[in-house]
This record gives structure tokens, C-alpha cells and sequence, in this order.
């Protein structure tokens, strides 16, 4: 879709944060996604990817990460003395005042007429960092986090046990965390430790590890891998779609979504925080089958609430399948319902305008 530009200064406790503002040009209330740069602030690959997520119907706002910092408006070159000042800023500015920056942002998008209300986070290299550090609000719908660096490291300054890594439990939207094997700034046992401090945290969290190097995203430079970006942003579109769509008076931990499978349109449920469901519950068909307690759960939930989804979601992008998979058994999955009565089974059935059915085969 078409979208607009503009900038706007917003007040933050440091000082005004210049913000970039795309958005699609029809009227209307979006989805807001705060986009976080690199060390160079809003250079033009920042904007082409803010570009492309806004053209999918999100509002997308792009700080300047060192304000404070710098004159508004600086953009940092990709050359060595650019690199020399970005990375003096990202260990001399605090995390605790990006922390008041987020809230600023969060503020300022719930004020505006053009947003849902609906809030993600989105960045590359430190800017994966700060979406990965923002979803710490609660407001935060949900994170997607690119090539995330000093997570594991704790290397930027930050008062005692307030590092980004100590605060993972405090986390309670879903994540995408996606790094590069050949990234040297995130090392394997950097990885490593990530991981296992996300699984001991019970983190709702999607892991992705490509073969890229670090800034795969940045369409300059030699180590941009078209392919892998073009599959970044799939994902995040779908991911952040699905979160964003759903209706606010419905349960939080419940998305509504439509999955083609056999030849039928089955209700799933994603992300399915409080009630995981492992490999092992999948049947040879790829459904799922439930305790009464469950099924119970569920066609009450359906009743409740199909009817506001039906009128608030329309029809989501595809592809969907990167969501839809079994995880690891710690980890909550998506799942379609069926149930037995007698001599058949109970369906729900889906159409393409999320109409729900129940039938009954004999």
C-alpha cells in the first residue's frame, strides 16, 4: 500500500528524540511497530526497511537512538569514523534512558488518532538489542529481535542487576530472536547463553539461527544476504500481523488465525501461552487432541468471542506456515480442535471471512 512521511520531535526525559513516522496513507487506525537503528541512527537502508513494514499496513516509528548525544537529525556514515562514534554513544548512553525513550514513544503512539493502540518492537544489531530491552513493557505486544547485540555480554552501562539479560524473566510478550552463524559480535557460546537463559526464564520465544553474518539485514555493503532479509521480513510481517490483529476485549494470549489443512479451514490458536502443548499431543493428522477440560475451555472462549474477531481481524497475509509448526515441549504451539462424540467427530470450521461452524461427521 501507498504510505506517507513525516517527523516528528517527541519529548523524552533526556531531551527531544527526533522520530521518523511512516504510515500508510489510507485513514485509518494501524498497528504501530517502533523501529530500532543500528549505531548510525536512521541511515537509508534503516529507512527502506521501515518503508517496507509501514507499505504492510503498520505504523512504524524510527528514533534516533543517541539523541542525547548528537544534533538532531545526525546520521552516521558506514565508514570507520562513523563506526568510532556510534559505538562511543552505545557504551556511554545508558540503558536505563533508552528505557525512558521507549515510554515516550509508547506514550506519543497511544495519543495518535492513526494508531490501534497495538504496539511491536522491531531492530537490528543494538536496535535488536532495544526491542529485545523493550519488551521488558507491558504494553509491548510482541518483539522481533535481528542479530541482537551485547545481550550477552552485558556490556552496556546500566545500573546493578539491570542489564538486559538479568531482566529476560520480567519478559512476558512473545519474541523472534534471529542471529547470524557467522556473526562475530554474537558468538555461538553467546548464543548459547541467550538460549539457556530464556528456557530457565520460561520466555515465550521463537529461535532462528541462519547462515549470515552480521548486518545480513542492511542492503549496503557485502554482507547483505537478499534471500535471508526478504524471509526476515516475512516473518515479522506475519508475526507482527497476527499479534496486532486480534480483538483488545479478547483474552491476550489468544490470536485467531486460519490454516488450510486437508482440504478444510481449521481454527488455530497462537501463541497458546498458559496451556503448551508438546509434540507428543500431535496426532498422525496433525491435529490435536484435547481433555475435556480444554474442549471445554476452548468452545467457550469460540462462543464468546468469534463473533468481535470475525469484524476485526479480515483475512491475514500469507505465508503462515513459519508459524505454524510443533516447537520444543517446554514451548507453547499452535493447534487446530477436533473432538469425539459417539460414532463422530466435532469440528469447527473456519471460512475465509473467519465465519464459524460446528458440524458433526457421522
Amino acid at each position: 500500500m501507498i504510505i506517507q512521511h513525516h517527523v516528528k520531535d517527541i519529548q523524552t526525559e533526556t531531551g527531544l528524540m527526533r522520530t521518523s513516522i511512516f504510515r500508510p496513507s489510507m485513514d485509518g487506525k494501524y498497528p504501530a511497530i517502533v523501529f530500532y537503528s543500528e549505531i548510525f541512527q536512521e541511515t537509508t537502508p534503516i529507512t527502506r526497511s521501515a518503508q517496507i513494514l509501514a507499505s504492510h499496513g503498520f505504523v512504524v516509528l524510527v528514533p534516533e537512538i543517541f539523541h542525547e548525544l548528537n544534533p538532531l537529525g545526525t546520521v552516521l556514515a558506514y565508514d570507520d569514523i562513523g563506526k568510532d562514534k556510534g559505538n562511543a554513544d552505545k557504551f556511554t548512553k545508558p540503558l536505563e534512558h533508552h528505557d525512558s525513550d521507549t515510554q515516550a514513544m509508547l506514550k506519543f503512539a497511544q495519543q495518535q488518532t492513526y494508531c490501534s493502540g497495538k504496539v511491536g518492537v522491531m531492530g537490528v544489531c543494538i536496535g535488536g538489542h532495544l526491542a529485545f530491552r523493550a519488551a521488558l513493557n507491558i504494553q509491548i505486544t510482541g518483539a522481533f529481535c535481528l542479530y541482537p547485540t551485547d545481550i550477552h555480554s552485558n556490556a552496556l552501562p546500566c545500573k546493578d542487576a539491570n542489564d538486559s539479560l538479568t531482566r529476560s524473566g520480567d519478559i512476558h510478550c512473545p519474541m523472534v530472536l534471529v542471529f547470524g552463524k557467522q556473526d562475530p559480535h554474537v558468538p555461538a557460546e553467546g548464543r548459547l547463553l541467550i538460549h539457556q537463559t530464556l528456557s530457565k526464564n520460561a520466555c515465550d520465544f521463537s529461535w532462528h539461527e541462519v547462515n549470515a553474518q552480521h548486518a545480513f539485514m542492511r542492503d549496503e555493503g557485502d554482507r547483505y544476504d537478499a534471500a535471508i532479509a526478504l524471509q526476515m521480513y516475512k516473518m515479522a510481517i506475519d508475526f507482527f500481523t497476527i499479534l496486532c490483529a486480534h480483538n483488545p476485549t479478547m483474552p491476550h494470549s489468544f490470536a485467531l488465525t486460519w490454516l488450510k489443512l486437508n482440504t478444510c479451514l481449521w481454527l488455530v490458536l497462537y501463541p497458546l501461552h498458559s496451556r503448551a502443548v508438546t509434540e507428543d499431543q500431535f496426532s498422525v493428522h496433525g491435529l490435536s487432541a484435547f481433555e475435556e477440560d480444554k474442549a471445554t475451555i476452548l468452545e467457550s472462549w469460540l462462543t464468546q468471542g468469534v463473533n468481535a474477531t470475525r469484524a476485526t481481524l479480515g483475512i491475514l497475509p500469507t505465508p503462515l506456515s513459519l508459524h505454524l509448526y510443533p516447537r520444543k515441549s517446554n514451548q507453547p504451539v499452535p493447534w487446530a480442535y477436533t473432538r469425539r462424540e459417539g460414532k463422530g467427530s466435532v469440528h469447527f470450521h473456519v471460512d475465509a471471512r473467519f465465519g464459524l461452524t460446528k458440524f458433526v461427521d457421522d
